[in-house]
């Protein structure tokens, strides 16, 4: 049986954006009404040996959220 996996996603400006095993979506709704996806695969630190030590998974997962965080207000913006 695989392994469990849990998608996790947060709201942005106008949108949402979610993270699953490889890729990580954002879709926001553009000043003119139409809505804008993106699809980005997500870095190998994610898939690698370094996602099971805690404190260092805590520390870039931080950063990369704040990270995703910004780039979804600048796809929202343009």
């Amino acid at each position: 049986m695989a392994d469990k996996f849990y998608y996790g996603g947060q709201a942005v400006l106008e949108g949402v954006m979610m993270r699953g095993q490889k890729n990580l979506v954002t879709a926001v709704r553009n000043p003119d009404g139409e809505i804008t996806t993106e699809i980005r695969p997500l870095h190998s630190l994610y898939t690698s040996k370094w996602r099971k030590m805690p404190i260092i998974r805590g520390q870039l997962y931080s950063l990369k959220a704040w990270f995703w965080v910004f780039r979804a207000l600048y796809i929202r913006q343009t």
